[in-house]
């Protein structure tokens, strides 16, 4: 691992330098170059086929970059396993396969809380009289819009509710960044209302790299987008700036 000593990057946290993965005669990555800075959502748009997930999972390393290097709050983890990459920093919400269904949202955080404080607690009751542990859960509970659901057995929530749940647990790791993958997909009006709020709230404390459809959500919550089309980056701005681009326009978002 190397350190990025670049200039005028002291709040990138995470950035992307030429990088670049072809998968034969297709180039899924073409140089790309991005970044993602302290307490902001950068989304990342474009057609189907574009190469956002296939950047996606570049960055949390589950594909190897033909060329290019990842950089991770300065420190370089291209060569760093998934593992490692999740222990330096990186969460993605799909991974987050521990959720316990006969427990509630509450007892799972908690547990969460419990692994990352590297403390063993033999019954519930210890860790739920450790008020720093408890304060913990409760503002992953207040930041993920969960408060009044932490009673609720997790094998009870609604698909979105677990959404929120799986979000949640990646927040509880006390993670860098935070990669989402279309967690809008399949909610209903009111989930994706409370979700956009969660996230406002959430990129305070950890930034978000998030890949959405929903260009209402996106416009609406992101504060940099950057528009992939053919494994490039067309443009990278604010949400005015994008929707003011002509080549966007053109290329993805069509001349409403």
């Amino acid at each position: 691992m190397v350190f990025f000593q670049g200039l005028g990057l002291m709040n990138e946290i995470l950035t992307i330098k030429d990088l670049s993965k072809s998968f034969g005669a297709v180039v899924a990555s073409d140089k790309v170059n991005f970044s993602l800075k302290q307490g902001e959502i950068h989304a990342l748009i474009g057609p189907n086929g574009a190469g956002k997930s296939t950047l996606i999972k570049q960055i949390i390393g589950e594909i190897k970059q033909d060329s290019g290097s990842i950089f991770l709050d300065n420190l370089e983890v291209s060569k760093c396993h998934v593992p490692e990459r999740i222990r330096l920093g990186l969460a993605r919400t799909f991974q987050i396969t521990n959720v316990i269904s006969d427990f509630s949202v509450f007892q799972n955080l908690l547990l969460a809380v419990i692994g990352i404080e590297k403390k063993e607690f033999t019954f519930f009751s210890k860790a739920e009289n450790n008020k720093l542990i408890v304060r913990k859960v409760s503002n992953v509970l207040e930041e993920t819009n969960l408060l009044d659901k932490k009673d609720e057995i997790a094998a009870r929530l609604s698909h979105g509710e677990r959404r929120q749940l799986e979000i949640g647990l990646a927040l509880a790791l006390e993670p860098k960044v935070i990669l989402l993958d279309e967690p809008m997909a399949g909610l209903s009006v009111d989930i994706i209302e409370k979700m956009k709020k969660s996230f406002t709230n959430i990129k305070a404390r950890v930034p978000i790299l998030l890949i959405e459809h929903d260009m209402n959500v996106v416009f609406a919550i992101a504060d940099r987008i950057s528009v992939l089309v053919n494994g490039r980056v067309l443009a990278t701005g604010t949400p005015r700036d994008i929707k003011m681009n002509a080549e966007v326009r053109t290329a993805y978002l069509g001349k409403e």
